[in-house]
Protein backbone atom coordinates (compact mmCIF):
# COMPACT_ATOMS: atom_id res chain seq x y z
CA UNK A 1 0.00 0.00 0.00
CA UNK A 2 2.09 2.46 1.21
CA UNK A 3 5.38 2.59 1.92
CA UNK A 4 5.18 4.25 5.80
CA UNK A 5 6.65 2.47 8.63
CA UNK A 6 6.66 2.60 12.71
CA UNK A 7 9.66 4.50 13.45
CA UNK A 8 10.48 4.14 17.31
CA UNK A 9 14.27 5.99 17.45
CA UNK A 10 15.10 8.77 16.12
CA UNK A 11 17.80 7.36 13.52
CA UNK A 12 15.25 5.62 11.95
CA UNK A 13 13.65 9.08 10.77
CA UNK A 14 14.23 9.99 6.56
CA UNK A 15 16.91 12.86 5.92
CA UNK A 16 13.85 14.33 3.76
CA UNK A 17 11.36 15.20 6.83
CA UNK A 18 9.95 18.82 6.30
CA UNK A 19 9.85 20.57 9.20
CA UNK A 20 9.12 24.60 9.95
CA UNK A 21 7.35 25.36 7.12
CA UNK A 22 4.88 28.26 6.73
CA UNK A 23 1.59 26.71 5.74
CA UNK A 24 -0.85 29.81 5.85
CA UNK A 25 -2.62 32.32 8.12
CA UNK A 26 -5.50 32.25 9.95
CA UNK A 27 -7.97 35.67 10.41
CA UNK A 28 -9.56 34.36 13.75
CA UNK A 29 -11.86 37.14 13.83
CA UNK A 30 -12.86 37.17 9.84
CA UNK A 31 -12.14 33.29 9.35
CA UNK A 32 -9.97 33.96 6.33
CA UNK A 33 -7.30 31.76 5.12
CA UNK A 34 -4.65 32.32 3.10
CA UNK A 35 -2.33 29.51 2.30
CA UNK A 36 1.59 30.19 1.65
CA UNK A 37 3.08 26.95 0.83
CA UNK A 38 1.06 23.74 -0.62
CA UNK A 39 1.29 21.12 1.84
CA UNK A 40 -0.08 17.69 2.24
CA UNK A 41 -0.75 15.46 4.68
CA UNK A 42 -2.19 12.27 5.96
CA UNK A 43 -1.24 10.40 9.47
CA UNK A 44 0.23 7.16 8.65
CA UNK A 45 0.01 6.08 12.67
CA UNK A 46 3.96 6.03 12.34
CA UNK A 47 3.29 6.52 16.14
CA UNK A 48 7.40 8.79 15.71
CA UNK A 49 5.28 11.38 17.59
CA UNK A 50 4.47 9.17 20.49
CA UNK A 51 7.61 8.11 20.92
CA UNK A 52 10.24 10.61 20.17
CA UNK A 53 8.39 13.56 21.55
CA UNK A 54 7.67 15.26 24.78
CA UNK A 55 4.23 16.00 25.05
CA UNK A 56 2.62 19.26 26.65
CA UNK A 57 -0.76 19.40 28.03
CA UNK A 58 -3.04 22.10 28.46
CA UNK A 59 -5.34 22.46 32.15
CA UNK A 60 -7.83 21.59 29.49
CA UNK A 61 -6.35 18.65 28.72
CA UNK A 62 -5.66 17.15 31.81
CA UNK A 63 -9.42 17.60 33.07
CA UNK A 64 -10.86 15.90 30.25
CA UNK A 65 -8.48 12.91 30.29
CA UNK A 66 -9.54 12.74 34.37
CA UNK A 67 -13.10 13.17 33.03
CA UNK A 68 -12.38 9.53 31.65
CA UNK A 69 -11.72 7.68 34.60
CA UNK A 70 -7.68 8.11 34.67
CA UNK A 71 -5.84 9.10 37.55
CA UNK A 72 -3.40 12.19 37.73
CA UNK A 73 -0.44 10.25 38.83
CA UNK A 74 -1.24 7.14 35.23
CA UNK A 75 -0.61 10.11 33.36
CA UNK A 76 1.19 12.90 34.17
CA UNK A 77 5.09 12.86 35.21
CA UNK A 78 5.06 16.07 37.59
CA UNK A 79 1.51 16.98 38.92
CA UNK A 80 2.53 20.57 38.95
CA UNK A 81 2.67 22.64 35.33
CA UNK A 82 6.45 23.50 33.85
CA UNK A 83 6.98 26.36 31.61
CA UNK A 84 8.80 25.65 28.51
CA UNK A 85 10.34 27.79 26.25
CA UNK A 86 8.54 27.89 23.07
CA UNK A 87 10.44 26.78 19.89
CA UNK A 88 8.31 28.99 17.57
CA UNK A 89 7.77 32.52 19.35
CA UNK A 90 11.63 33.84 20.46
CA UNK A 91 11.60 34.90 24.56
CA UNK A 92 7.85 32.81 24.56
CA UNK A 93 6.79 30.21 27.48
CA UNK A 94 3.94 28.14 27.82
CA UNK A 95 2.18 26.41 31.01
CA UNK A 96 2.06 23.17 30.52
CA UNK A 97 1.83 19.54 32.19
CA UNK A 98 3.99 16.91 30.77
CA UNK A 99 2.74 13.36 29.48
CA UNK A 100 3.91 10.45 31.18
CA UNK A 101 5.98 8.16 29.35
CA UNK A 102 6.70 4.78 30.26
CA UNK A 103 9.99 3.26 31.38
CA UNK A 104 12.37 1.63 29.18
CA UNK A 105 10.42 2.25 25.73
CA UNK A 106 9.72 5.98 27.02
CA UNK A 107 6.31 5.78 24.21
CA UNK A 108 4.01 7.78 25.43
CA UNK A 109 1.27 6.10 28.19
CA UNK A 110 -1.34 5.90 26.52
CA UNK A 111 0.48 3.99 23.40
CA UNK A 112 -0.86 0.33 23.05
CA UNK A 113 -0.01 -1.65 20.27
CA UNK A 114 1.00 1.23 17.57
CA UNK A 115 -3.12 2.68 18.67
CA UNK A 116 -3.67 5.56 21.22
CA UNK A 117 -5.97 4.10 23.88
CA UNK A 118 -7.35 7.95 24.15
CA UNK A 119 -7.94 8.97 20.85
CA UNK A 120 -11.27 10.61 20.93
CA UNK A 121 -10.31 12.82 23.78
CA UNK A 122 -6.46 12.87 23.45
CA UNK A 123 -4.52 16.09 23.93
CA UNK A 124 -4.94 18.96 21.88
CA UNK A 125 -0.99 19.17 21.01
CA UNK A 126 -1.89 16.08 20.01
CA UNK A 127 -4.62 16.77 17.68
CA UNK A 128 -2.39 19.53 16.42
CA UNK A 129 0.66 17.88 15.27
CA UNK A 130 2.36 17.40 13.08
CA UNK A 131 1.51 21.46 13.11
CA UNK A 132 2.30 24.51 15.31
CA UNK A 133 0.47 27.73 15.46
CA UNK A 134 1.74 30.89 16.60
CA UNK A 135 -0.09 34.05 17.26
CA UNK A 136 0.91 36.55 14.64
CA UNK A 137 3.78 39.73 16.43
CA UNK A 138 1.14 43.02 16.03
CA UNK A 139 -2.14 41.07 15.45
CA UNK A 140 -3.53 39.73 17.55
CA UNK A 141 -6.77 38.08 15.24
CA UNK A 142 -3.93 36.05 12.94
CA UNK A 143 -2.47 33.08 13.75
CA UNK A 144 0.15 31.44 11.30
CA UNK A 145 0.17 27.80 11.06
CA UNK A 146 3.48 25.65 10.22
CA UNK A 147 5.08 22.04 10.21
CA UNK A 148 6.16 21.81 13.86
CA UNK A 149 9.39 22.98 14.17
CA UNK A 150 11.20 19.88 15.60
CA UNK A 151 8.89 17.44 13.07
CA UNK A 152 9.39 13.43 13.47
CA UNK A 153 6.56 13.07 11.04
CA UNK A 154 7.22 11.51 7.64
CA UNK A 155 3.60 11.92 6.11
CA UNK A 156 4.27 15.72 5.70
CA UNK A 157 4.66 16.63 1.96
CA UNK A 158 5.34 19.94 -0.07
CA UNK A 159 3.41 18.70 -3.33
CA UNK A 160 -0.36 18.51 -4.50
CA UNK A 161 -3.03 16.25 -2.87
CA UNK A 162 -2.72 14.90 -6.52
CA UNK A 163 0.66 14.02 -6.31
CA UNK A 164 0.62 12.87 -2.37
CA UNK A 165 -2.40 10.49 -3.44
CA UNK A 166 -0.10 9.02 -6.82
CA UNK A 167 3.33 8.86 -5.28
CA UNK A 168 2.20 7.14 -1.95
CA UNK A 169 -1.13 4.95 -3.35
CA UNK A 170 -3.86 7.09 -1.49
CA UNK A 171 -7.19 7.49 -1.60
CA UNK A 172 -7.12 11.16 -2.39
CA UNK A 173 -10.28 12.09 -0.37
CA UNK A 174 -8.20 11.17 2.88
CA UNK A 175 -5.43 12.80 2.30
CA UNK A 176 -5.25 16.90 3.59
CA UNK A 177 -3.78 19.37 1.42
CA UNK A 178 -3.30 23.47 2.87
CA UNK A 179 -6.40 24.69 2.62
CA UNK A 180 -8.19 21.60 4.39
CA UNK A 181 -5.59 21.67 7.04
CA UNK A 182 -5.96 25.30 7.95
CA UNK A 183 -9.53 24.47 8.14
CA UNK A 184 -9.00 21.89 10.23
CA UNK A 185 -6.93 23.79 12.59
CA UNK A 186 -9.05 27.14 12.31
CA UNK A 187 -12.30 24.49 13.97
CA UNK A 188 -9.99 23.17 16.21
CA UNK A 189 -9.10 26.61 17.70
CA UNK A 190 -12.62 27.79 18.02
CA UNK A 191 -13.83 24.38 19.23
CA UNK A 192 -10.96 24.32 22.20
CA UNK A 193 -9.66 28.23 22.52
CA UNK A 194 -6.40 27.32 21.88
CA UNK A 195 -3.55 29.62 22.49
CA UNK A 196 0.02 29.29 21.29
CA UNK A 197 0.41 25.82 21.75
CA UNK A 198 4.37 24.26 19.90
Amino acid sequence: MNNFKVITKIEELPKDIIENVEIGIINLRTGDLKVINEISFRCHSTTACCRLHTIPLTENDVLRIEKHGYELFQFLKETSPVLILSKIKKGHYTKAYILKKKPFSNECVFLENNKCKIHEFKPIACKLYPFSIRRDEGDEDKVTVIVHPESVCTSVKKCSIKQYAEKFNEDINEVMGSKQILEFIYDLIKENEVQTID
